[in-house]
């Protein structure tokens, strides 16, 4: 009897501090997520302006310019692959929340 106790609080335990951490793990994933769409706009405005300042007659042709555009094209690209890559485990997280749900409230239907 008292190692069955002793086994469900151990249980107990272990299923709160797995809780608790997988809820930590994914509050600083919707994080990352949400300030990598910020960062990834903020990118896009900046390419876009030294595009501009790149395609001005002054500038037209400097090589410096030029190597920045490239670079800022190739940041903008590796953020985007990360961004679908967050995208795909938000979606895998929804559709499991989604299921968990349906299967919950067909649960209290079925008594």
């Amino acid at each position: 009897m008292w190692i069955a106790v002793i086994l469900l609080l151990i249980s107990l335990t272990l299923n709160f501090i797995g809780y608790w951490y997988v809820r930590k793990t994914l509050t600083k994933l919707l994080f990352i997520s949400d300030n990598l769409d910020y960062m990834d706009t903020s990118l896009k405005a900046f390419k876009a302006n030294l595009d501009a300042v790149y395609e001005a007659e002054r500038f037209y042709g400097d090589e410096t310019l030029e190597a920045l555009c490239q670079h800022a094209k190739e940041v903008t690209n590796d953020i985007d692959m990360f961004s679908e890559v967050i995208e795909v485990f938000e979606m895998e997280d929804y559709d499991e929340e989604i299921n968990e749900e349906e299967e919950e409230s067909g649960e209290e239907e079925n008594p």
